[in-house]
């Protein structure tokens, strides 16, 4: 799909209102994971990044941190195949499955402590 395409489609769907950051990411979404456009630049900026895949994410359009196992297990592919160098930053790369968002740490105190001692002073 052309860039032109890709624009005529994003301009039909918002006609009706102004697009939200939200808007944009999920309709980049639908319409760049996996082709041919994501390829080209996933490997340019992997390349320029020397395997910085905070940076190479930031720059691939329609990428985010739910992506990363699926882009890594491209670039491993293209490694095996020799299509691109393997750096060393992009081998500390840590890859889970699923990326849970860090929670705050809860304290082990009893919560009625904290109102008990609020209501003391």
């Amino acid at each position: 799909m052309s860039p032109e395409d890709q624009l005529t489609i994003l301009l039909e769907r918002f006609q009706s209102h102004k697009p939200s950051s939200t808007d944009i990411q999920e309709a980049l979404a639908e319409l760049i994971p996996g082709n041919e456009e994501e390829q080209a630049d996933l490997k340019k900026y992997y390349e320029k990044f020397k395997g910085d895949m905070k940076k190479v994410i930031q720059c691939v359009p329609g990428c985010e941190k739910q992506d990363l196992p699926r882009l890594c297990e491209t670039i491993r592919e293209w490694i095996k195949t020799e299509i691109v160098e393997d750096f060393p930053l992009f081998q500390k790369t840590q890859v889970s499955d699923k990326i849970v968002p860090q929670k705050r740490q809860q304290s082990t105190r009893d919560p009625k402590a904290k109102a008990r001692k609020k209501a003391k002073i």
